[in-house]
């Protein structure tokens, strides 16, 4: 929801008149308007791939457990448990094939 209004911010912030008019009011409107939609896709995508970035910091998946682990209960506490056949946690000898 929130990308969406970033993007319409950018957007109203981008029409040739907002902020400024580039190259100028005198060149032809075409012009003007495809340098805008340029700057436009430019910024946004800048805009975008930093949001991406700091999103990256936050838990992983639905349950906020890393890839490799599933949510699951340890004792009487609720912990990330690795996947069978990982490092942390090799198959036992029942799932090995032979």
């Amino acid at each position: 929801m929130w990308k969406s209004v970033v993007a319409a911010l950018v957007f109203v912030a981008f029409v040739p008149g907002v902020l400024t008019t580039l190259p100028s009011k005198s060149s032809k409107r075409t012009t003007v308007l495809l340098v805008h939609a340029l700057l436009f896709a430019f910024v946004l995508h800048l805009v975008m791939t930093s949001c991406y970035f700091a999103e990256s910091f936050a838990n992983v998946g639905a349950a906020g457990c890393p890839a490799g682990y599933v949510e699951g209960m340890k004792g009487d506490k609720e912990e990330c448990i690795p996947l069978p056949g990982t490092r942390q946690n090799p198959p036992s000898s029942t799932h090995v094939k032979k």
